[in-house]
């Protein structure tokens, strides 16, 4: 036999086994039994009035919890679906940021004819390998820089709408379909850009 500790509500604070523990004064014996169905999960509540073990039905969530509930997995799909367009690899996107950068930096100077493999280490090691110029390896990471920040943009203004939309919702399924509709929409941008 073990032996629990309870809060004022009735649920489990501790347990105790004697042949391991000191058990602490006011601690309830629990049956084997019934301290295993804890341990499954079953949660079990002391009632102090009928001096036993009782199963206990949490309450369901509040609207606002199943509100929270549905956004954040609507956010984490459409992070997802962003991540994915993009990259999923942290050393990859800083090394576009950095492909970005001497891509704009080149434009911006022109499109010089002879420049430093130093100065413009990404052009002049990846367009001979691509089979292009500098320049059109320039404008091509510019255009997709650009098309994704338009579609970082559109992933932003959706997460606002999701927020107003399942809040908006009447029930628990509308909400969901307002959510999944949001996300539909992400999707649908994703591939488009993928095109």
């Amino acid at each position: 036999m073990k032996h629990a500790v309870v809060r004022a509500d009735g649920h489990i604070e501790a347990f105790y086994d004697p042949a391991v523990h000191e058990v602490p004064a006011g601690a309830i014996p629990i049956p084997d039994e019934e301290w295993a169905a804890h341990i499954r999960g079953q949660t079990r509540v002391w009632d102090e009035a009928a001096q036993q073990w009782v199963p206990y039905d949490p309450p369901p969530p509040s609207q606002q919890e199943v509100e929270a509930q549905i956004i954040r997995l609507a956010e984490q799909r459409m992070d997802a679906i962003a991540d994915g367009v993009y990259t999923r690899s942290v050393s990859r996107g800083a090394r576009y940021e950095q492909k970005y950068a001497e891509a704009l930096r080149y434009r911006d100077a022109g499109y010089p004819g002879t420049v430093s493999a130093a100065e413009y280490p990404f052009l002049s090691a990846e367009a001979p390998a691509r089979g292009v110029t500098k320049r059109e390896l320039a404008d091509a990471i510019i255009a997709a820089a650009e098309a994704y920040r338009q579609f970082a943009a559109l992933v932003e203004a959706k997460r606002a709408e999701l927020k107003q939309a399942v809040a908006a919702a009447a029930d628990e399924p509308a909400m969901r379909a307002a959510a999944e509709a949001i996300v539909a929409e992400v999707q649908q941008a994703a591939a488009q850009l993928a095109q």
